[in-house]
């Protein structure tokens, strides 16, 4: 067999080599019509599952509130029952002791109704029992969840007895159980005028913090403890106020008091748990939902907030282990699968976390953060069709969420559609214009336009609004080696070294800047460091072995893609460069084995059909180096470098040869 001429075997191999890298900007040898694969694209894509994988990681702070709410309103309804306890004591004995409906003993509620409503019907009662009966009625059904005949109750009591503190107070309770907060506080208000106790400033300043407003909470929470300093549950309502306000050492201090007072209340080390993982106390957090779950085990709420703090610990089957109980507790709770799906999201089992998502939809289909985890979770599986889908439909419900828009624009940039990804990162923009983040996204996507310019200005956007993330430098380094200026890359690129020195995609491109400068010894310096953060760094392996071909330390070579091919069997561009380096090296069965397997994981790969024709050409295999010319042409029309070996092979085979063919059409 004739070996190649040196020339054209090393040329050959430089568009081998080059094509196979995924080196996401244009390169010196690009520069002489060679044109890079699509890997560039493959490249981009796994930097945007890093950046989702991580952000997912983070998204702890947004969602340990979420149970907050629902554990409000059920402590509502533990104030109302502690009520009637006091309110039976308190006015029973002015009334006939022997009546189910007025009787200070444990009454079912249906008789209790039944007795009331015997009263009620009896014009012999005076009004005053008339109006106890319809208030004792009006807590009956309030028991049962029936608001609205409780509200018709009080209503009747008040219009019996307009003095009545306790109708209002209980009227009042219902309305926020109802949803009504308004109403709530007007009622709390005369519940106040007519009889100002502890209590009742304690739940209207509940309803103040449902409304939002901390600061009216906080006012009525010190009025109800100045009344009863030993009210455990004031000083527990106060501490949910300041957590609210983002005061967790104020919020701890209340807690603590409210523990020292009622030691055995679960739902106080709950939300002290919640002003600890706030602090970033993660171990203090997880004590007190130990000592939550272990006063009230059938609570689901604390086991899913333990699950977010060993999210956050990153001990994600823990994590799934409190999620899974916290949804036998209550199967309905839609956090609980949300959470979940998240812990399966950041264990890359995208299957389980999709299944996850889509229960949380199904149970509340207005969870708007969950369309936004499963749109996550489409895109790392490489849905970006379903993954968009997720987007638009959060959008639909929370258009003012940046991070939809912002992920959203990714997925658009996944399938190549820069128009509408950067028509999002603007929308983002638009929306919270200190993320530094949208403006890294967007320079990344007027890179990928062929706008340097304008991906340089939104990468100087970035950096000036976070100079301390490395990833901004590193994308602005990546868009000055585009546009050939290296020394500036490579001083980007230090800067983000210096930032996040543990990261070894950042030594990995900055190799590819000092090999574009033809510095190889520091590009292999950069390369091997980049494979001693990380042991599996498949494309550091391709990179090194790249630049050992080009020195033509092909030992070295063989084993950096041997390696490469060990961590990634499905890798079609290790297969391809190390059968460049098996042709150099004249062994040219291995190279046809490494094409051949190649072209089955990507037959869409020119070059491996272009060395393999090349290895055929020599063999003396005219009609196989034809045909895999032709397919390399049928692939890349446009290549000249790939025209040329077609026109030698058929100009070999006694035809007229290719290039003559397309001069005559």
């Amino acid at each position: 067999m004739r070996s190649p001429p040196p020339c054209l075997a090393d040329l050959a191999g430089r568009a081998v080599a080059v094509s196979a890298e995924c080196r996401g900007r244009v390169s010196v040898w690009q520069k002489s019509n060679l044109t890079l694969t699509q890997e560039w694209l493959q490249c981009w894509v796994a930097k945007i599952k890093a950046f989702l994988i991580k952000r997912t990681a983070m998204q702890i702070n947004d969602i340990i509130r979420e149970p907050m709410i629902r554990k409000w309103q059920r402590s509502f309804c533990r104030s109302l029952l502690r009520g009637l306890v006091v309110f039976f004591a308190l006015s029973g004995p002015a009334l006939a002791a022997s009546s189910d409906c007025v009787s200070d003993d444990e009454v079912d509620t249906a008789r209790r109704i039944a007795a009331c409503t015997r009263m009620i019907e009896d014009v012999t009662e005076p009004a005053s029992s008339r109006s106890t009966a319809y208030f004792k009625r009006g807590v009956a059904w309030a028991m049962q969840n029936d608001h609205d005949r409780a509200i018709a109750d009080f209503d009747q009591a008040i219009g019996l007895d307009p003095e009545d503190a306790s109708a209002f107070f209980y009227r009042g309770i219902s309305w926020v159980l109802k949803g009504d907060t308004d109403r709530a506080i007007a009622d709390f208000d005369q519940a106040i005028r007519l009889d100002p106790k502890s209590d009742a400033y304690r739940i209207r300043g509940s309803a103040w913090l449902d409304k939002g407003d901390s600061d009216r909470a906080i006012v009525d929470y010190d009025q109800a403890i100045s009344l009863d300093p030993e009210n455990s549950n004031a000083y527990y309502n106060r501490g949910s106020a300041w957590l609210d306000k983002g005061d967790n050492d104020r919020a701890i201090a209340d807690y603590d008091q409210a523990i020292s007072l009622d030691p055995r209340n679960a739902e106080i080390y709950n939300d002290r748990g919640l002003a600890w993982a706030r602090k970033g106390d993660n171990d203090r957090a997880i004590a007190d939902y130990d000592q939550a779950i272990s006063l009230d085990p059938h609570d689901a709420v604390p086991y899913n907030n333990r699950g977010l703090v060993w999210k956050r610990k990153r001990d994600y089957d823990r994590a799934i282990a409190d999620y899974d109980q916290a949804i036998s507790l209550d199967p309905k709770e839609a956090s609980a699968y949300d959470n979940r799906g998240l812990a399966w999201l950041l264990k890359r089992d995208f299957d389980r976390a999709i299944s996850d998502f889509g229960q949380a939809i199904r149970l509340d289909p207005n969870a708007a953060g969950a369309h936004h985890h499963q749109g996550m979770a489409w895109s790392l599986r490489g849905d970006s069709d379903k993954a968009i889908a997720d987007y638009d439909q959060e959008i639909n419900l929370n258009p003012k969420d940046a991070r939809a828009y912002l992920d959203r624009g990714l997925s658009w940039a996944v399938k190549g559609d820069y128009d509408r990804a950067i028509a999002d990162y603007d929308q983002a923009i638009i929306i919270n214009p200190k993320d530094a983040s949208a403006y890294g996204n967007r320079s990344r996507a007027w890179r990928y336009k062929g706008d340097y310019d304008r991906a340089i200005a939104d990468a100087d956007q970035a950096i000036s609004l976070d100079p301390t993330n490395a990833n901004a430098f590193n994308n602005r380094g990546d868009v000055w080696a585009v546009k050939g200026d290296y020394d500036s890359a490579i001083a980007d690129f230090d800067q983000a070294i210096s930032l996040d020195p543990k990261d070894p995609n950042a030594y990995e491109i900055r190799g590819l800047a000092w090999a574009d400068k033809g510095d190889d010894d520091r590009a292999i310096a950069d390369f091997g460091q980049a494979i001693m953060l990380d042991p599996k760094h498949v494309r550091a392996y391709r990179k090194r072995g790249w630049i050992w071909n080009k020195k033509g330390e092909y030992d070295r070579a063989l084993e950096d893609y041997g390696q490469a091919i060990v961590l990634d069997p499905k890798d079609a561009h290790a297969y391809l460069n190390r059968g460049l380096v098996w042709a150099a090296k004249g062994e040219y069965a291995r190279a046809t084995a490494d094409y051949d397997q190649a072209i089955s994981l990507d037959p869409t790969i020119v070059y491996a059909y272009l060395g393999r024709g090349i290895v055929h050409y020599y063999s003396g295999a005219m009609e196989k180096a034809q045909a895999d010319f032709s397919q390399a042409v049928t692939l890349k029309p446009d290549n000249a470098y790939v025209a040329i070996w077609l026109d030698f092979a058929e100009r070999r085979n006694g035809a007229a040869g290719y290039l003559q063919e397309a001069v005559k059409k």
